[in-house]
């Protein structure tokens, strides 16, 4: 059988490391951001991830036209709105993706989540990270957000994460420092979404089976130094393949 294709149109920073982690979970990972092939690989593939990060105004127009053509295709489509509430022209732009297509999941962190949902109060950004928020503050942002998008949400923070939707709130945690030393981590849970929603699990089993494969992974690699987690985290994502 042929492995699951999941296009990610994701930030540049990490695209390498988010590529191999799908495919060691044995999903055919394709990158392609360009509007002139978006859509065609969209609508071909099993799931779609969209990624924010180091944004363009190209990337966005890519953006779009991948995420209608998956709509029309009923193909899941991954939120991970990386940067909300950092700057008006991306905010805009992340919420008009969001407001005008099906979203399957939102993945972000909660001060992102609370931004997209246009929610009166949550956690300041700074940059891309959000700050501190107690575990009571991080499931308020994931319920009403999942309410005010329609959508599944995934939303992390420092060691406090809450998956809701569905008229569900589950807390989930990872609980690895490590994490807080190195980059990307939030881009390959996000696309880790995408792999469960390839794989055909529904929308916040995939979001809870990701989160736990990724859990899982981190706590292996957790003893490693910041330069030796990732291969050591990629090495055990592959037995969750």
């Amino acid at each position: 059988m042929s492995a699951p294709v999941v296009h990610c149109i994701t930030n540049t920073v990490t695209s390498a490391r988010v590529a191999d982690a799908l495919a060691s979970l044995g999903i055919a990972p394709i990158l392609a951001s360009d509007i002139a092939e978006a859509a065609d690989v969209a609508r071909r593939a099993s799931a779609l991830v969209l990624n924010c990060g180091t944004p363009t105004a190209a990337r966005f127009d890519a953006m779009r036209a991948a995420a209608d053509a998956a709509s029309a295709a009923g193909v899941p489509i991954v939120l991970d709105p990386v940067g909300c509430g950092a700057t008006r022209w991306r905010t805009d732009r992340i919420r008009g993706i969001a407001a005008a297509r099906r979203i399957a999941v939102v993945r972000g962190n909660v001060a992102e989540v609370a931004s997209l949902a246009s929610l009166p109060s949550g956690p300041v950004l700074h940059g891309v990270t959000a700050a501190r928020a107690d575990p009571e503050t991080v499931e308020r942002v994931a319920v009403d957000a999942s309410q005010a998008l329609g959508t599944i949400v995934l939303a992390t923070g420092h060691g406090h994460d809450v998956i809701a939707g569905d008229d569900v709130a589950l807390r989930v945690q990872v609980g690895v420092d490590v994490l807080g030393q190195v980059v990307g981590a939030g881009d390959v849970l996000s696309a880790l979404v995408g792999a469960f929603l390839a794989r055909g699990r529904g929308p916040r089993d995939a979001a809870t089976d990701a989160h736990a494969a990724f859990a899982s992974s981190a706590r292996s690699a957790r003893a490693c130094g910041p330069g030796s987690f990732w291969p050591a985290f990629i090495d055990a994502l592959a037995s969750h393949g």
